[in-house]
């Protein structure tokens, strides 16, 4: 019957276990730059991710800034928006104006020619400004 004994490098006086161990680790190294590689590997990649993920936060808060409206938006404002609204273009000037109302429109004419006539002549004035707001331009002033 034979039993597993070894008598390592008595014979030769070599230590074969120490060789042997020497010669593993050779066969391994390039298994271990390989998991080295991959790891920075992996590594990079999450940072790349991170960055991705930044970048993407920048743009959706930048993304008003897409709007050709965001830097040339005018806000017009009345003294009284019960009388009077307006809207302003790109092309307005920014300026405060005065407004005269002489005759209120007519909702229609008669066929005899007289005219349907309101309570009498309307005479005001109001105001309406036309400014590019400072604040951030989805707020209503």
């Amino acid at each position: 019957m034979v039993t597993g004994v070894s008598f390592s490098g008595l014979a030769s006086g070599l230590d074969t276990d120490e060789i042997m161990e020497k010669l593993m680790q050779i066969e391994s190294r390039p298994l271990r730059q390989l998991q080295q590689k991959q790891k920075t590997q992996q590594m990079q990649q999450e940072a790349w991710q991170n960055v991705n993920m930044m970048l993407s936060g920048l743009d959706s808060s930048l993304s008003s800034l897409r709007h050709s409206t965001t830097f040339g938006a005018y806000q017009v404002t009345s003294s009284r928006e019960d009388l009077l609204t307006a809207t302003a273009t790109q092309a307005a000037d920014e300026a405060d104006y005065q407004v005269q109302v002489k005759q209120l429109a007519e909702a229609h004419r008669l066929a005899s020619g007289q005219r349907n006539r309101g309570p009498g002549p309307h005479q005001t004035r109001d105001c309406v400004a036309v400014s590019r707001p400072v604040a951030n331009p989805r707020q209503s002033r």
